[in-house]
């Protein structure tokens, strides 16, 4: 049976760095996905740009003319929030829809910042089979973003994790995994 581990956290609390320790200890046994994969790719179409979904991650907090103005983060969101507005599950349901092609025994998802997006995923792989790790950094918030502190899908197990250092949450972060998958996942050089 598929596990499904789902990070939750303010931008720059260190999602993403959890999601590259994971694919570390987890290698060929893991894909990652995320509900901005979808937003972005979206994005991407609308604007007439043919890019990779992460062409402008360098850039993501820079205002550009070709955003409208906008960093290309604050266009994601405002696509996002025009999505939602159609169909508020819209998103959730472009990303689960690509769920069954996943043949791999973890599923990590990096992004979840909506109690829906977290219950759809539950939903799908079983509140058994489900971690919400909630990652916090000081200085971090949910300001101007349309993301907030996921609450907990009844069944799915929570954790809370505080990003210090990198070894601090590297190590914390391994742990966790290793209790969640019940059986333990191989070290790894960050």
């Amino acid at each position: 049976m598929q596990k499904l581990v789902m990070f939750n956290g303010p931008p720059r609390a260190g999602k993403d760095t959890a999601g590259e320790i994971c694919q570390g200890m987890l290698e060929d046994d893991m894909t990652a996905v995320k509900f901005t994969t979808a937003v972005k790719d979206y994005a991407h179409k609308t604007l007439g740009l043919n890019c990779p979904t992460d062409h402008y991650e360098a850039l993501k907090d820079t205002p550009l003319s070709l955003f409208d103005g906008m960093s290309p983060r604050e266009y994601y969101i405002e696509t996002s929030r025009k999505l939602r507005a159609t169909d508020i599950r819209a998103v959730s349901k472009m990303l689960i829809d690509k769920l069954p092609a996943i043949d791999t025994r973890f599923v990590v998802n990096t992004d979840v910042g909506m109690d829906y997006e977290a219950q759809d995923l539950v939903d799908y792989f079983g509140a058994e089979n489900c971690l919400l790790i909630r990652v916090h950094r000081a200085g971090k918030s949910f300001d101007n973003d349309n993301r907030g502190w996921v609450e907990p899908p009844k069944g799915c197990t929570v954790i809370d994790i505080h990003n210090s250092t990198v070894e601090d949450f590297r190590k914390e972060l391994m742990a966790v995994v290793d209790e969640f998958s019940y059986e333990p996942v191989s070290e790894f050089a960050v």
